[in-house]
């Protein structure tokens, strides 16, 4: 099983906005399946700054940081990412999987 496939959670951006933003979340996606992690981290980041109210990305980005070892950045992407979609299985699979490290 691979990593998930982050996707938005709300169309709340412009259309050529969130053109842009999905097209960043697709390429996170798969320079992370291409264990990639500083370009995926690179994609996301961007992704953040388009639609910082978005949780897809900041998700993107704890992942990313955890893969690069950054524990505190991925904390801090995990937490925000919870805040903006507390009802998201994946971050409370994240959530859970940290907690028993």
């Amino acid at each position: 099983m691979g990593p998930p496939v982050l996707q938005p959670t709300s169309p709340a951006e412009p259309e050529s906005a969130s053109d842009g933003f999905r097209e960043l979340l697709a390429l996170g996606n798969a320079a992370y399946r291409s264990r990639d992690f500083a370009t995926a981290l690179r994609h996301y980041d961007a992704a953040v700054r388009l639609s910082p109210d978005e949780a897809a990305p900041w998700f993107g980005v704890y992942m990313a940081q955890q893969a690069l070892g950054h524990v505190a950045a991925a904390d801090s992407a995990l937490r925000r990412a919870q805040e903006l979609a507390p009802e998201a299985a994946l971050t409370g699979h994240a959530q859970t999987r940290m907690g028993s490290q």
